[in-house]
């Protein structure tokens, strides 16, 4: 019995450590800000950045009918 609970301990360390890592490597992506404009590079657009100003609602799916275009 108590071997089972030293295993079970045992492995339930590995496993928080690997999903840890992985967590670690999702929070580092999700919060690189690699041109320093302190906007996570994750929220900007792909295809062009979004400038203050810029309306991003025209990028939504039924923004031309909302809109009246």
């Amino acid at each position: 019995m108590l071997a089972g609970s030293v295993v079970a301990a045992l492995l339930a360390g590995v496993i928080l450590r690997l999903r840890d890592r992985v967590h670690r490597r999702l929070d580092e992506a999700e919060t690189a800000d690699r041109d320093g404009d302190t906007v996570p590079d994750v929220y900007q657009a792909a295809a062009g950045r979004l400038r203050p100003g810029d309306d991003a609602r025209q990028d939504l799916p039924g923004a031309s009918i909302a809109d009246g275009r």
